[in-house]
């Protein structure tokens, strides 16, 4: 007598319903491990093209905008931040002094700290009364949009009608128009 062979079909129903069973019990996303920070950061809470915002003060008046071609919202370690390309900042004054201007290749925002770092090619600009166009330029640049500051530990440079000035760091309060070199302040006047 012949040894009986297990029916080959009935491994493949065995097989099957153990993928079955598996496919019921476990997502894919369960399969391939839990969600660590590191792979929730890769992909963005939100993406805006075209951003346009505007803050106002408690009075109703326009405190500032910020334009931007792209902004990409993501969450790292508990935190929302972005990254903003191609930012262009305008921060009105609360009296008849004119705005200021703050374009850069990009920046970073921070929601939390209600703050936005600018980086590369950063240029600011205001149209003085008195002294004309006032232009300053640094390659990294903090503001924070609520106090209406910025600063930096970077070299900047500060040109007017009057002459350009140099300089390593700089804070400003863009409300008033106040603008301190912190230091190796060197400058060229050119008398009008």
């Amino acid at each position: 007598m012949r040894p009986r062979q297990p029916k080959s079909w009935i491994l493949l129903i065995a097989l099957c319903s153990a993928l079955v069973y598996v496919a019921l019990q476990y997502s894919p996303r369960d399969l391939m491990g839990p969600d660590t920070e590191d792979s929730q950061a890769r992909y963005p809470e939100t993406y805006i093209e075209g951003m346009s915002d505007r803050a106002y003060a408690d009075t109703g008046t326009l405190r500032h905008t910020l334009n931007a071609e792209r902004v990409i919202y993501y969450t790292e370690q508990g935190q929302t931040k972005g990254f903003v390309e191609q930012p262009h900042l305008v921060f009105f004054a609360q009296s008849d002094s004119p705005p200021w201007h703050l374009r850069a290749e990009r920046g970073v925002a921070d929601t939390q700290r209600n703050t936005l770092t600018l980086k590369n090619n950063v240029t600011a600009y205001s149209d003085h009364p008195e002294f004309g166009r006032i232009t300053v330029d640094t390659d990294d640049l903090l503001i924070d949009t609520v106090r209406q500051f910025a600063q930096t530990d970077k070299p900047v440079t500060m040109r007017s009608a009057r002459g350009i000035t140099s300089a390593v760091g700089l804070n400003a309060e863009l409300e008033s128009g106040r603008v301190e070199l912190l230091s190796e302040v060197q400058g060229i006047y050119e008398p009008q």
